[in-house]
């Protein structure tokens, strides 16, 4: 993790408010916010190395944050991404898609025409996910290094 990755975080930090309270470990945003980027660069890298990785705090989330963000960055920089894809994007929201459902519903309507919609229950697809195919995927794309290893 590099210290411009730090500075993109804090960035991102600062656009929502950096006063949450604290998590286990007692630290909060406005402190990661106060710490100069080369330390909190090696105190993540050294997590990460080490495999110790604090669970359910600022660190976390904050790490977190920045992997997110790299991989955010690879799939849209390969296109991977359809327009459709609304979640876990910056400047997309999900109620998109349901403005564009209601959309086409009342111009189909409008026209006095048919329209068929499909709503598909996923949520058992991730448990059958091809995990070696995936991680080859994320290879081909560049998504590779300690961040995925």
């Amino acid at each position: 993790i590099t210290e411009d990755d730090i500075e993109l975080a804090k960035a991102h930090l600062l656009l929502s408010d950096p006063t949450h309270s604290s998590g286990v470990d007692g630290a909060t945003y406005s402190w990661l916010l106060d710490l100069d980027n080369d330390i909190l660069s090696e105190l993540l890298n050294a997590c990460i190395d080490s495999g110790g990785v604090p669970t359910a705090c600022c660190i976390l989330k904050f790490l977190t944050l920045i992997i997110h963000m790299k991989l955010s960055e690879a799939a849209e920089s390969a296109g991977i991404i359809p327009p459709s894809q609304n979640g876990f994007r910056e400047n997309h929201r999900t109620n998109n898609n349901v403005f564009v459902l209601r959309t086409v519903i009342e111009e189909t309507r409008s026209n006095d025409e048919t329209l068929f919609v499909a709503f598909v229950d996923i949520s058992n697809a991730f448990p059958s996910t091809n995990r070696h195919r995936l991680w080859n995927k994320l290879y081909d794309y560049g998504m590779t290094g300690r961040y995925f290893d």
